[in-house]
């Protein structure tokens, strides 16, 4: 397991070093090429044309991960995350603002964003299509123009403005270098790049339809659909791909959940215990926690429950959302300890009420932590101090 997870963070790394080595080898080769009034350029000019590369790396990047934001924007989406390096824009839990991060998951680092539509629409295959084909244009355009920029400054003696000339050569390069890179492979790291989501959403077949289906479940979700509603047959495709299958079933378990099928629940929550070392930590702790919960409430079984809990408790602690909270309510009723199960499931509860606008799973949980308060002011049961 080790050396899987090893494996997990070492190939982002080695894509961002050799992308910064090459952004700073360029910026090298220009400041020594440069001159500034004739004369060569002086340490601390050297820097600044550093500095500049690095905000240069940085800003294509950006580039295309704003350019996904804008197209979903513009046809009604909202966003969700945003990453690009160490900074992070996220949206909060009560989903009425974006709030600042800084991030630390090396598997974003090379940016990624979220956006997501707010309700089902015959369109959306097409409508996301262009949200997947607005990060490569967008690098490409501004890439060439970019350089073209550096190329006219450069050719009409622009010397004194070195450090700019170095930020748009870099950024002109590093733009294209995105372009390439998530449009002529299939995989950037773990995940699928632009083209190859596109054609596998364009494309038919199984694929396609795994796509599709994610993407209405995303929308029913965002609208507030009823999960108690949902068929969970009609997504088969999604629940078996390959790529998203665990987050298909993750909506199907929330059916199960929400229509009291707990044997159902409990096999769903059971493929999340296979989640992929690899995947990004914050992506990895969202199905933890229902594994978590799943073994301690639905299965009740403290033995399979511990080391799920063993690695989430951290991340309650420091980020106590809704699902943290009711796993650590459930972990706790499940070794009798229901006083500190109740306390854990108010606090959820009361998370609630600051929602802008509940999602269907919002609604569900809500459902499902009002049952297990009800569940534990019920039971006799108490233990002296809280276990963690």
């Amino acid at each position: 397991m080790a050396t899987t997870k090893r494996k997990g963070w070492l190939r982002p790394l080695l894509q961002i070093t050799a992308f910064g080595l090459l952004g700073a080898g360029v910026g090298f080769l220009v400041a020594r090429e440069f001159k500034v009034d004739g004369a060569p350029l002086t340490a601390g000019q050297k820097w600044l044309a550093v500095a500049a590369t690095l905000v240069a790396l940085w800003f294509s990047l950006a580039v295309h991960e704003l350019s996904h934001v804008a197209a979903g924007l513009v046809q009604g989406f909202h966003l969700q995350q945003l990453v690009v390096g160490f900074l992070g824009l996220r949206r909060a839990e009560d989903g009425r603002r974006l709030e600042l991060y800084f991030n630390t998951d090396m598997t974003f680092f090379g940016g990624m964003c979220a956006v997501l539509p707010e309700r089902p629409s015959p369109a959306l295959s097409r409508q996301y299509a262009w949200v997947l084909l607005a990060g490569p244009l967008g690098s490409l355009l501004l890439g060439t123009l970019g350089f073209g920029a550096f190329w006219s400054l450069r050719m009409a003696g622009y010397a004194f403005a070195h450090p700019v000339l170095v930020f748009l050569l870099v950024f002109g390069l590093s733009s294209l270098a995105v372009f390439a890179a998530t449009t002529l492979p299939s995989r950037t790291g773990i995940f699928l790049t632009d083209r190859a989501r596109f054609f596998r959403l364009m494309g038919g077949g199984p694929e396609a339809r795994a796509e599709q289906q994610m993407l209405h479940l995303i929308a029913l979700d965002h609208s507030g659909f009823p999960w108690k509603k949902l068929n969970v047959e009609e997504y088969a495709d999604a629940r078996q791909d390959a790529a998203y299958g665990l987050y298909a079933e993750l909506y199907a378990y929330w059916h199960y959940l929400d229509t009291g099928q707990r044997e159902q629940a409990l096999a769903s929550a059971q493929r999340f215990e296979a989640t992929p070392e690899d995947w990004p930590e914050t992506l990895k702790v969202v199905l933890w926690k229902e594994a978590c919960f799943a073994q301690a409430w639905l299965a009740a079984d403290t033995d399979a429950a511990r080391p799920w809990w063993e690695r989430i408790h951290y991340f309650v602690k420091r980020q106590p959302d809704a699902a943290g909270l009711r796993a650590q309510a459930a972990w706790h009723m499940a070794q009798g300890d229901y006083a500190a199960g109740r306390e854990a499931a108010e606090r959820a509860l009361r998370l609630f009420d600051r929602l802008r606008r509940p999602t269907a799973t919002a609604c569900a949980e809500k459902r499902l932590l009002e049952a297990m308060l009800s569940a534990a002011v019920a039971s006799p049961r108490t233990a002296a101090t809280p276990s963690t």
